[in-house]
């Protein structure tokens, strides 16, 4: 089979939980023996990098840029015109002019089009080729919108609101015109269904690589971590929130533990934040390895929607995480392999009881590696949508 594969933003390197959901689908085919090309939109925020992956130095990657950077008079137009602006940010006649020669020299069995930021193409897609059309489903990107919206002041939630109207015409009138969806969670696939979505859909979790994935051995005994991008506004207030009110309960209890932030775009908003036994070390070089060294994993979280990369990711790792309801929303994890905590008080008392208690923290991290090493597969990942596609053809 021949795919394309269009991504928002490029699939290496795989350092935030959107690119590695397309990483890991490109991968699992590559390695099922399917013929993929990648057709990938750069950005200011996600630029191209040199390649370096065995895998991918062995798949043809396109790449086009498109500048989505906010522009205040385009923005204003897209107050009171019909499309939405925060979608129409990734067009450009460049990009669809260079799409468009891919599907005319080429024939295409499928295109996989990864996130609702890539559906702005479908109608040039299906113009130039008979290929089945599939939508691979991050986020419910209006979900996340409306979520951003009800934690801002008055006026900026009204702005947002009027943007998020028109991004929401657009989610649910343009996922129907796919001839399937791949859900990333089960949570996704029933909220979508109950807003109108009835196309066939499957549910398309993301996918683990071994050996990248082998267990941490010795982590540092009072190191906690948390890694994800810095300038994504959720991850922001989830930190400020573990930083002003669980932080200063643990750190008086333990005073050896120390928290380890990590991740690439360092916000200077966070300089503010800087308390005993916080570091901040920025982009690093392998997530994987970052968490093998901490003993706790934390996802202090409260808007979400589709699933938390970074959370599956210290599952398979055996790190043992500690999240809130919206972390673990859209996982169905068993009970006890992730601690679940609904406020302060017990976000603190959950890490106290991993720091003295080895024996506890450790069964955690197994139960939940056990889980996800049964159920994220690239095998399975593979074959699931192999079998889809042969059903959509």
């Amino acid at each position: 089979m021949k795919i394309l594969q269009i991504c928002h933003k490029p699939p290496y390197p795989d350092t935030d939980g959107g690119t590695m959901a397309s990483y890991s689908v490109l991968r699992s085919l590559h390695e099922a023996g399917e013929q993929v090309e990648v057709f990938s939109l750069t950005t200011p925020k996600h630029p191209q990098k040199q390649v370096v992956d065995g895998v991918l130095t062995k798949i043809k990657i396109h790449y086009s840029f498109v500048d989505t950077r906010v522009k205040p008079t385009a923005a204003a137009k897209g107050l009171v015109e019909k499309h939405s602006y925060l979608i129409s940010r990734f067009y450009s006649k460049t990009a669809a002019a260079q799409l468009q020669q891919i599907l005319q020299n080429q024939s295409f069995d499928a295109v996989i089009f990864e996130s609702l930021y890539t559906a702005i193409y479908l109608p040039l897609v299906r113009a130039e080729s008979n290929a089945v059309c599939l939508y691979r489903e991050h986020n419910i990107e209006s979900s996340l919108w409306r979520q951003r919206a009800e934690k801002m002041n008055a006026a900026a939630s009204a702005v947002i609101h009027l943007f998020n109207q028109k991004l929401t015409r657009f989610e649910f009138d343009e996922i129907n015109k796919f001839d399937g969806i791949a859900y990333i969670s089960k949570t996704d696939a029933q909220n979508l269904k109950k807003k109108g979505i009835h196309i066939p859909g499957i549910h398309l979790p993301f996918s683990y690589f071994e050996p990248k994935y082998e267990p941490q051995v010795k982590p540092h005994p009072h190191q906690i971590g948390f890694i994800g991008a810095l300038n994504w506004e959720p991850n922001i207030k989830g930190l400020k929130w573990f930083l002003q009110e669980v932080w200063p309960t643990v750190r008086a209890k333990h005073p050896a533990a120390v928290f380890h932030v990590a991740g690439r775009g360092y916000n200077p908003k966070l300089e503010k934040w800087k308390v005993p036994g916080v570091h901040f070390i920025g982009e690093v070089a392998s997530a994987p390895h970052f968490m093998r060294s901490c003993s706790i994993f934390v996802v202090p979280l409260f808007e979400s929607s589709g699933v938390r990369v970074k959370l599956v990711e210290a599952s398979a790792l055996g790190v043992p995480v500690i999240t809130t309801p919206a972390g673990i929303k859209g996982l169905d994890m068993p009970e006890n392999a992730i601690a679940v905590c609904e406020n302060k008080s017990d976000f603190a008392r959950e890490i106290s009881r991993m720091l003295t208690g080895e024996t506890y923290r450790k069964s955690r991290g197994e139960k939940a590696r056990e889980h996800i090493l049964r159920t994220h597969k690239p095998e399975k990942t593979a074959r699931d949508i192999q079998d889809f596609l042969k059903r959509l053809s």
